[in-house]
């Protein structure tokens, strides 16, 4: 009777007390002998889509994709993020000096 009771108790504490997380994945690389954490240095993020869709998904539909994630993320109470879209692009911004791409795989 004693464990089941203390059992209860340990579910009731787990149940009622709620703490978030502030779960995430930290990015970053080594520098010598320290981590250096990634990060954006200026916000908005802005991000271009180059306008060439592949098999079964158009460039407007990865560009709605991306803003829904960014939304997602945004919406989130300990996120301080904000994103741009700059516009559909001709040719990989990844060949101009710079600028950073994502790629999709």
């Amino acid at each position: 009777m004693r464990r089941l009771l203390a059992i209860v108790v340990a579910v009731a504490v787990v149940v009622t007390y709620q703490v978030p997380a502030f779960a995430y994945l930290k990015l970053g690389t080594k520098v010598g002998s320290r981590t250096v954490t990634l990060k954006w240095s200026q916000l908005p993020i802005r991000y271009f889509i180059t306008d060439r869709g592949t098999a079964g998904v158009t460039s407007t539909q990865l560009q709605q994709a991306v803003q829904a994630a960014f939304a997602t993320w945004d919406s989130s109470t300990t996120a301080q993020v904000s994103s741009q879209f700059g516009g559909f692009v001709l040719t990989s911004l990844a060949l101009r000096p710079g600028f950073r791409s994502c790629r999709r795989f």
